[in-house]
């Protein structure tokens, strides 16, 4: 992490701890923040410059708002099958092979799981030098090729995205 997004991240840390919203708070916990980073000597992987925050700022904002699409998506799905005169469900378990590299953006990815309706990650192993298995149970998947579908829609819709916040 950037000492940057750190003590932006401090100051609005502090401003929930304080229950205060205002300016002043705001700049006390980026002071705060500030001193933290140098006290404790954390490193940057990366120098902070104003494109990649605002790059990292718009791919936040763009993954977010396809994460509140689907997760409407998947609410109008749970209400399908709850509302059915007959629940017919074929629950299924996953385990979904991640290239994500850092332990943060993994947890990303496994709670955008966990928030979905009808998806819960249940686990996380390293299988490989590198390659992370989350485990995932569906509410809902007719055999292997529906279970291929949801690994797809998760690799396409979220993973390929914090994969281009991880690298940039």
């Amino acid at each position: 992490m950037s000492a940057f997004f750190f003590v932006i991240l401090a100051g609005i840390a502090w401003m929930g701890l304080r229950g205060d919203v205002g300016v002043d708070t705001f700049i006390v916990g980026v002071i705060i923040g500030f001193g933290l980073w140098r006290l404790f000597g954390f490193k940057s992987r990366r120098p902070f410059s104003i494109v990649r925050a605002i790059r990292l700022a718009l791919l936040g904002a763009c993954t977010f708002v396809v994460f509140v699409w689907d997760l409407i998506l998947a609410n109008l799905q749970q209400v399908r099958i709850v509302l059915a005169p007959r629940i017919a469900v074929s629950p299924y378990w996953l385990r979904y092979r991640t290239e994500l590299e850092t332990p943060a953006m993994r947890a990303v990815l496994g709670s955008m799981i966990v928030m979905t309706p009808g998806t819960v990650a249940y686990g996380e192993v390293e299988a490989e030098e590198g390659v992370w298995i989350i485990g995932v149970h569906a509410l809902h998947a007719d055999g292997e090729a529906d279970a291929q579908n949801a690994i797809d829609r998760i690799r396409g819709r979220f993973e390929s995205r914090l994969r281009k916040m991880e690298t940039l």
